[in-house]
């Protein structure tokens, strides 16, 4: 399923270049698609519409750098969106595992303050960002009914 919307005339960095081999070896330590999600938008600054990563900055220009991480948010964006329930709960509670707090907790305090709305991409499509914040909820609400009972 294919919900991003498409980024425009920047599309002359080379989608299989150097800086793309960069990205994707730091990606495969990630163990999940929602740790891969939540790392990439980390790496996302709102105010600016830019994304940076420091440690990068002598691979490839910035604006290479930033195409590369954008067209890798949407694409981990959508992966998620592609994952049934169970799947999402599951790996939600890996990645909440590697956090300190139990998960339900965590899934609480995410339910209460919505960080995951932080990790849609711009540009991504109205349909695609409603469907990932229903489906977080609702993961989020089983996580938290698993750990209550």
């Amino acid at each position: 399923m294919k919900l991003g919307q498409p980024w425009g005339r920047k599309a002359d960095v080379n989608p299989r270049g150097p800086m793309t081999d960069v990205v994707e070896r730091s990606l495969e330590h990630l163990p999940t698609r929602i740790s891969r999600l939540v790392y990439l938008s980390s790496l996302y600054d709102p105010y600016t519409g830019r994304y940076l990563h420091e440690g990068w900055i002598g691979a490839a220009s910035p604006d290479e750098i930033h195409q590369v991480m954008r067209r890798k948010h949407l694409q981990a964006f959508e992966n998620v969106l592609e994952l049934p329930l169970q799947s999402l709960c599951e790996e939600l509670t890996e990645h909440f595992s590697s956090l300190p707090g139990s998960v339900t907790e965590t899934a609480r305090l995410w339910l209460d303050t919505e960080p995951f709305r932080e990790m849609i991409p711009a540009g991504s499509s109205p349909v695609g960002r409603d469907l990932l914040v229903s489906q977080i909820r609702t993961a989020l609400k089983v996580l938290v009914r698993a750990g209550s009972g």
